[in-house]
């Protein structure tokens, strides 16, 4: 494997979307709420919603088209293969959480960001049935842009993440320019209507 090659795969592995989305909800979770209390209780809502529920679906899907009906397979390979699917169930499941998390009041910019990443997922899920948009950059994309909305200046140069993945993914021919583009677009519209459906567009400072 080539140096340029090896840095690709790195960059790629890194930015894993599903580990930068539970960073980054837990962070915006902490950020929104007024104590520990609440904050793990959020936090219980996240891991359960975007973790345990798929995860327990990538183990049972595993079990039954494993050679012996209860062998476990290379995950990476596994989500590699049934991605859509996955990314469909996590989706599903975060959806039917979005009552609590309108009942129980939970911070905005929780909120903002679930049914950003929650939209995201589900658009790229239902696209690649039919094309190749980059459910990689896409993820990666409105997470980087949920915390600039957030932060504002003070993180802008996160946003050098957003080309870096891509030309990673580029670089390992995952992607071709007009997937990541499409990857990219479709999270920026999605983010951008999500935090301005919530009213958090006016408290941007860039």
């Amino acid at each position: 494997m080539s140096y340029s090659a090896t840095i690709a795969k790195r960059i790629s592995t890194i930015m894993n979307p599903f580990l930068l989305t539970m960073v980054v909800l837990l962070i915006v979770t902490y950020a929104g709420s007024t104590n520990l209390g609440i904050f793990a209780c959020w936090a219980m809502v996240i891991l359960l919603s975007f973790v345990i529920v798929p995860l327990v679906y990538v183990y049972m899907k595993n079990a039954l088209v494993g050679n012996k009906g209860n062998s476990v397979q290379d995950p990476t390979a596994f989500f590699k293969a049934h991605r859509s699917q996955i990314s469909i169930i996590g989706a599903i499941s975060a959806g039917l959480f979005i009552p609590l998390l309108v009942f129980f009041d939970a911070p905005l910019l929780l909120s903002a960001t679930f049914v950003a990443l929650l939209g995201t997922s589900l658009f790229i899920a239902l696209i690649n049935k039919y094309y190749k948009a980059s459910f990689h950059l896409a993820t990666v994309t409105t997470l980087i842009i949920v915390a600039v909305l957030i932060w504002g200046k003070a993180v802008l140069p996160v946003l050098i993440v957003i080309p870096l993945v891509g030309w990673a993914r580029y670089a390992l021919h995952q992607h071709s320019p007009y997937q990541l583009a499409s990857g990219f677009g479709l999270a920026l519209i999605v983010t951008s209507a999500s935090f301005y459906y919530f009213g958090l567009l006016k408290n941007v400072a860039i």
